[in-house]
């Protein structure tokens, strides 16, 4: 690896190819400025634009990291995935045990500039990339292109928190369903009812009282 920038060895490998600056820029849809002050090292290209750049000037992905030309057949670089490069930024992250803001530190950016990485709302710079590369001892084509984070374990912990959740629903539903069903209204209701309705030996005795002062009072009327 040699001292030049990203910039040069791109302007190095664009020429070698016989392409002008107007003809790398609708390789990869970019402007002639861009691709001016990318080379001039006023711009860092893109993390998201690296495989497409390798295509452009017949390299892989990890000689374009290395900043060196290889003899050989170049195989087409696969395109950009934004969703296994921010999961596999994140899976590196936590299985170090590193806060967002502990890694921020180590790669010189900030730590909101992590937690946008690692939702894929942003894409890190060469630089940055190359910084996480060197830091975690990964090759390019590892964090780009494979899956680092171990999925089945993954799916197991979420299908898991989703079946106990489903089973907690459920427990819940069938309560209030309980409670509100004809059956339990009924037994309710028969309960206040009970509360207020007075039982048979009581009302017998409230009519055989309320007969004996009726008695009472004809016999007294008889009797004036």
């Amino acid at each position: 690896m040699t001292n030049r920038t990203i910039g040069q060895f791109i302007a190095e490998r664009r020429k070698g190819l016989g392409l002008r600056q107007i003809d790398l820029g609708k390789r990869i849809n970019y402007s002639v400025q861009a691709i001016s002050k990318m080379e001039k090292g006023l711009s860092q290209p893109a993390g998201a634009l690296v495989p497409a750049l390798c295509n452009a000037l017949d390299i892989s992905i990890d000689e374009f990291f290395a900043m060196e030309r290889k003899p050989g057949k170049k195989n087409p670089v696969p395109p950009f995935d934004g969703l296994t490069f921010a999961e596999n930024i994140s899976y590196l992250r936590l299985k170090e045990g590193l806060s967002q803001y502990a890694l921020a530190l180590i790669i010189k950016v900030s730590k909101r500039s992590i937690a946008n990485y690692e939702r894929g709302v942003s894409v890190p710079s060469w630089e940055v990339v190359d910084a996480y590369l060197k830091h975690f001892g990964l090759t390019p084509g590892a964090l780009y292109f494979t899956t680092l984070a171990p999925k089945a374990a993954t799916k197991t912990k979420i299908g898991g928190k989703i079946v106990w959740g489903s089973i907690g629903a459920l427990a819940i539903a069938a309560i209030i369903v309980g409670a509100t069903s004809p059956f339990w209204m009924r037994r309710i209701e028969s309960a206040a009812k009970g509360a207020y309705v007075p039982d048979a030996a009581s009302s017998s005795l409230e009519v055989s009282s309320s007969s004996s002062e009726e008695a009472s009072v004809q016999v007294s009327s008889f009797d004036e």
